[in-house]
């Protein structure tokens, strides 16, 4: 049978405690589960003890002291248990407001990045309508530049060729006129209207021939006017379209840059999250 002493001194009169077999006690020796800290003899012995029945008395007091000291401490470990739990599950609900929270932002961004593509989107949607629009409303002006131009050139040739109607009739008349004249005086001046005549048909001849070539010369030049007219216009063409072309290799060049830099912040995103999910493990 084992008897622990308090601090209070020996146990219940039993003589001198020197004559005891007497350990020294360390404060963290065991007694079952609990720490024993206010013991500081270990008396051991068997059976009862010399000079009385007082002894046992206060060795069950004190059994039972250490009992409730031993249900105290198990009920602070339990209670330190506890409080290490809910320490725990406020831990985990933490991180899972934070993963929450992370997740929520991720939605976010995702949803403002698709609205900026959508915007974007629209926006070059309106551009190339405008473009398109502009276009036709060019063409449509060429068309009508082109077609007033050659009803004037019509009106004009119309007007050349009345003029020279007229000028023929003119002449006709006053040849007819001349004709006449000539036959009157045909008796008496036969050789010398001859000559004159003559002298005429050649000089008709000349100017007929100088018309025939002033007349060729001006369709020449109107042909020619024409053909540099039609050059420019295809010109003109030509740079508009090399124009489309460049703002497209632009517009697709500015897309690729947009779409590289999102990549890479969304694989930046990524890492960070990797990262600090790590250092929370």
């Amino acid at each position: 049978m084992t008897i622990l002493t308090s601090s209070r001194g020996s146990c219940g009169g039993v003589g001198d405690p020197s004559s005891e077999k007497l350990a020294p006690l360390e404060p963290d020796d065991v007694l079952g589960s609990a720490v024993v800290t206010c013991v500081r003899r270990r008396v051991i012995s068997t059976g009862k003890r010399e000079g009385g029945g007082g002894g046992e008395e206060e060795e069950e007091e004190e059994e039972e002291e250490e009992k409730e000291e031993e249900k105290e401490e198990e009920k602070e470990e339990e209670k330190e248990k506890e409080k290490e739990k809910e320490k725990e599950k406020e831990k985990e609900k933490e991180e899972e407001k934070e993963e929450e929270e992370k997740e929520e932002e991720k939605k976010k961004k995702k949803k403002k990045r698709k609205k900026k593509r959508k915007k974007k989107r629209k926006k070059k949607k309106k551009k190339k309508k405008k473009k398109k629009k502009k276009k036709k409303k060019k063409k449509k002006k060429k068309k009508k530049k082109k077609k007033k131009k050659k009803k004037k050139k019509k009106k004009r040739k119309k007007k050349k060729k009345k003029k020279k109607k007229k000028k023929r009739k003119k002449k006709k008349k006053k040849k007819k006129k001349k004709k006449k004249k000539k036959k009157k005086k045909k008796k008496k001046k036969k050789r010398k209207k001859r000559k004159k005549k003559k002298k005429k048909k050649k000089k008709k001849k000349r100017k007929k021939r100088k018309k025939r070539k002033k007349r060729k010369k001006e369709e020449k030049e109107e042909e020619e006017e024409e053909e540099e007219e039609e050059e420019e216009e295809e010109e003109e063409e030509e740079e508009e379209e090399e124009e489309e072309e460049e703002a497209e290799e632009e517009e697709e060049e500015e897309e690729e840059e947009e779409e590289e830099e999102e990549e890479f912040m969304d694989f930046l995103r990524g890492r960070d999250y990797v990262d600090r999910w790590s250092l929370f493990c």
